[in-house]
Order: structure tokens, then sequence, then C-alpha cells
């Protein structure tokens, strides 16, 4: 089902910047990791989201109870992500149902803007927070619903400087 294009405030040309992230979003996250090696792109790294490894879940403006798997290739341009949804209502499952597997959203720097200015930037152009969190106690992210307007979502996230991933779960190569 196609969504119509919606009459929204415009962002400046400069408020994304420079894109950090192409998620896709799979059934299988082994298969699609194992193809993804197969035309170059990897290692990879697998780590759990879930009520362990995650605070302050919403999922459309309420609380949120989901679990995830994401894996992360870090490549020399852009870091690839694929992520499996696991269990509870979420953003994930909604684009699988609606949708096939795909890309389901970018992930955009935003000129080292604070995590306030990002989410005020975009909730002020018009769009909404669809899903958010915290990793780890230290990363926020949150998608905001842009698929109308641009054919996808778009996700922020306020990952500080010193931050280092954790030993991954699994890792591919």
């Amino acid at each position: 089902m196609a969504s119509k294009a919606v009459i929204l405030a415009s962002l400046p040309n400069d408020f994304l910047g420079k894109i950090r992230q192409i998620c896709i979003v799979t059934p299988d996250y082994k298969r699609t990791v194992e193809a993804m090696l197969r035309v170059g792109i990897g290692p990879w790294a697998v780590h759990p989201f879930n009520s362990k490894t995650c605070t302050d879940l919403t999922y459309h403006g309420r609380p949120g109870d989901f679990a995830f798997k994401s894996a992360l290739a870090d490549m020399p341009t852009v870091m690839w992500e694929v992520i499996q949804p696991l269990s509870g209502p979420n953003i994930y499952s909604d684009f699988l149902n609606q949708s096939g597997e795909g890309v389901h959203h970018l992930l955009f720097e935003c000129n080292g803007m604070s995590w306030d200015e990002k989410v005020q930037g975009l909730e002020g152009a018009g769009y909404k927070c669809i899903q958010s969190g915290k990793w780890l106690g230290k990363t926020s992210f949150a998608y905001f619903d842009t698929s109308p307007n641009v054919g996808t979502l778009l996700e922020i996230a306020d990952i500080p400087p010193d931050w280092k991933r954790p030993e991954p779960e699994e890792t591919y190569s």
C-alpha cells in the first residue's frame, strides 16, 4: 500500500548532513548477511537489542517492548545494518508485513547537532517519531516517518564521541 506524500515544513538543506548508515530489514539476518558478504560487504558484528540492552523503548509514542538483532558492517564510506525483528510490536515487523524485506531506513549524522536539535528539527517539520530507545544507556536512537515524502524512514542517533561498540554476540566474515 503506497502512502500519499504530505506537505510539511522544509528543513534547511544542511540539516541532515552526511549519511551514516543504510539499513535492510529481513526475516533472516543470517541469510541476508551471508548474501551481503558475497557481494563484498562485511565483515559483520551482530548485537542484540532487547529489554536487557535497551531502555526508554517507544513504539508509536507509547512504551515499547520489542527485540531485534542488528548486524553492522563498517565500510569505508557508509555503515550497513541488517535488522531482524524478534518479538513485540515494532516498525521492522510492520515494514516486513507491509513491504517485504528491503531498505528500511537511512541514518544521518545531522551535522553535529545536539539530540534535542535533531528531534525538534524533524518534529518541527511535521515528522512523527514512530520508534525510539537508548542502547546500553549511551546511544539514543529515533526513527521518523518520512516515508510518504522520501520513500523511506529517517533515523537519528546520539552517539557519544567516546563511544566504543561492545563485543558482538556473533561475527561473520
